[in-house]
């Protein structure tokens, strides 16, 4: 999201950014009817686009999810994806540094996530586009509150048997029978 300008003054800053009218989410709700798969594949290219960029720049997100997928709407084109709030945002000092600090929506998180003991790197980032694309595809309107990965009674979500489990359900709901953590490129 470009930067406007910054005004500051003695008490307050104000960052004055473009305007992105909607996010995926508010987007889905008022236009699932009219959204195209080939729409939905170009909002996945930008999102794996913008991805590419952060991790370039040792940037880990670590919480995209749809309503953080803004999209800012002109005119006579089609919505361009844009990737906002960094709140959990890390810079890392190389591409593959991993973290342990637990950051991010729950229905959106990678496993290795709820587990304490576990490092990550930029492949949590992966997976919630992954997710964002298994809703994307799979699912009409109201992509913010689909049960994605479903919290499991009797397990821990730090236990083998818990990620085992959320694999599986992926899998088991992955329309067309691809990978919910395949990210779509075209050339």
């Amino acid at each position: 999201i470009q930067v406007l300008d910054i005004r500051s003054h003695p008490s307050e800053t104000h960052i004055i950014m473009e305007l992105c009218q909607n996010d995926l989410n508010q987007y889905f709700r008022k236009y699932y009817s009219d959204i195209e798969i080939k729409n939905k594949l170009s909002f996945s290219k930008e999102i794996a686009s913008a991805l590419s960029f952060l991790h370039a720049n040792n940037i880990i997100h670590r919480d995209l999810k749809p309503a953080n997928i803004l999209l800012k709407v002109p005119r006579v084109k089609s919505p361009v994806i844009k990737i906002g709030d960094f709140g959990f945002a890390k810079i890392v000092e190389t591409s593959k540094q991993s973290l342990s600090s637990k950051k991010g929506t729950e229905s959106y998180m990678a496993p290795e996530l709820f587990d304490p003991y576990k490092k990550y790197t930029k492949s949590v980032d992966i997976f919630g586009a992954g997710l964002i694309n298994l809703a994307m595809l799979q699912y009409s309107q109201d992509i913010s509150t689909v049960d994605l990965v479903p919290k499991l009674e009797g397990c821990d979500s730090g236990s083998r048997e818990y990620h085992m489990s959320i694999g599986q359900s992926l899998y088991n709901r992955s329309m067309y029978g691809l990978s919910p953590l395949m990210v779509i490129v075209e050339n």
